[in-house]
């Protein structure tokens, strides 16, 4: 007597499969994430180098990419969650941040701003 019906062998490949994707999915999540994280862990002198090194278009670009994937991770990420859970897998995971990079450092007290064309970050004076 088999513990699963020869019929429902495909199904358990597909769970299996569907587990692996999601393994996937939530690493390219963590990554974005460590992405954002090794920024924003920057100094100010530092992170305004950075930004600088490159374009405001270029840095523009960056951010927007990393928005629409993060959303596109996000979603895939929350379609197979449903899709375990209903198959009685847990499937916890942390989405990608998508807030914007201007959220993000108002978030650890610091701004960005344009200065004579030139990206500038700074703390942000609470004492005004």
């Amino acid at each position: 007597m088999p513990l699963i019906p020869p019929a429902q062998i495909t199904s358990v490949d597909l769970l299996a499969r569907t587990q692996a994707a999601f393994s996937f999915l939530v690493t390219a999540a963590s990554q974005m994430n460590q992405m954002s994280s090794e920024l924003l862990a920057l100094d100010n002198a530092k992170l305004t180098d950075w930004l600088n090194s490159q374009t405001m278009a270029d840095i523009s670009k960056l951010f927007e990419a990393h928005a629409v994937s993060g959303a596109a991770v996000n979603q895939a990420l929350a379609t197979t969650a449903i899709q375990l859970s209903d198959s009685g897998v847990p499937s916890a995971y942390v989405p990608v941040d998508v807030r914007s990079f201007q959220d993000k450092l108002a978030a650890q007290g610091r701004k960005v701003e344009i200065v004579d064309g030139k990206f500038v970050v700074s703390d942000i004076d609470f004492s005004s």
